[in-house]
């Protein structure tokens, strides 16, 4: 005797109940959050290098001063005894004073560029200093995909079973258990034309290489 002739339900409305039975499990499935993959833990370490190209005017602040005269008895500054001479020497020593000079100094930075201090000096004073900056500098980014911890899991299931000559010959509830070390231990109850069926099942992951 098959499972519809012992519940007496209609064939007709056999193909309705399947439907609704998959309805509600479609549902359920649908209403339940999906957990996230399990995520390897993961560490990338990526270096973004930052171009540093800029001009900073320093401000220039007088200290002190030293007199000397040591220059004094020096054959160069001796006046010279015609006016002529005298007058070569004074000129000379005058663009000497007053000219514009402009010192560059660069300073190599290991592994970054280098930069340049730039300092223009006249009638025997500083007049500016300007630092240059040609760097490239790495800026470390470590990215952490962190592991999702191991959680238990219970799932609940119906089991429908039938064949050709007889579309529904039996149907179990089932359940699901599964430990942190995704190891299954399942369970069921149902109905059949012998009567009520008990059933335990266990599962193992077994691991496949890709």
């Amino acid at each position: 005797m098959s499972l519809l002739k012992k519940m007496k339900l209609p064939f007709k409305i056999v193909p309705y109940l399947i439907i609704l039975v998959l309805l509600v499990v479609i549902t359920c499935q649908n209403g339940r959050k999906v957990p996230a993959p399990t995520e390897v833990i993961k560490v990338d370490t990526v270096y973004k290098y930052i171009e540093v190209h800029d001009t900073v005017p320093g401000k220039t602040v007088y200290i002190s001063s030293t007199d000397s005269i040591t220059w004094i008895n020096h054959e160069d500054y001796i006046p010279k005894l015609t006016y002529d001479s005298l007058l070569a020497q004074y000129t000379s020593l005058g663009n000497s004073l007053f000219k514009t000079n402009v010192f560059e100094t660069k300073f190599e930075i290991q592994n970054y560029g280098y930069v340049t201090v730039k300092d223009t000096i006249s009638k025997n004073w500083l007049k500016s200093s300007v630092l240059y900056s040609n760097l490239r500098i790495p800026e470390k980014i470590v990215t952490i995909t962190e592991r999702e911890l191991p959680k238990r899991q219970v799932y609940l299931g119906i089991i429908l079973t039938g064949t050709k000559a007889d579309l529904l010959n039996s149907a179990s509830l089932g359940a699901l258990y599964k430990d942190k070390r995704d190891r299954l231990y399942g369970g069921s109850i149902g109905i059949t034309p012998q009567g009520t069926q008990y059933g335990v099942a266990s599962y193992l992951k077994l691991k496949i290489k890709k």
